[in-house]
């Protein structure tokens, strides 16, 4: 991920948190931080001219060693739905999340 900014609106430091949402990313999604190769935290700083590398969560790699910035989460995230959602839950079930979803019954339609 290459972080720009402009000298007059982020002269100096800023934190690694401010760098990574400038660009998109939302900081809940991202689990690994590496500035110039060595691990941060959210609230590090960086300067210009330094290397951020922000990952998300990772399921087949070994991170044993690091330092992580997001408290440990869920394995699985599920969703129930209630029986108007028929097309949210179809959605998220193509996506490869659990969604269940109560059928209405035929007095309540």
């Amino acid at each position: 991920m290459s972080i720009s900014s402009s000298p007059a609106r982020n002269a100096g430091r800023r934190s690694v948190k401010d760098a990574i949402e400038s660009v998109g990313v939302p900081h809940p999604e991202v689990e690994l931080i590496l500035v110039n190769g060595q691990p941060a935290s959210f609230d590090g700083t960086i300067q210009d001219g330094d290397r951020v590398a922000a990952f998300p969560r990772f399921y087949a790699l070994d991170l044993s060693g690091t330092q992580h910035v997001q408290s440990d989460r869920p394995e699985a995230m599920r969703f129930a739905l209630d029986g108007h959602l028929a097309k949210l839950a179809r959605r998220l079930r193509l996506l490869g999340l659990d969604a269940m979803r109560r059928r209405r019954s035929r007095s309540t339609r």
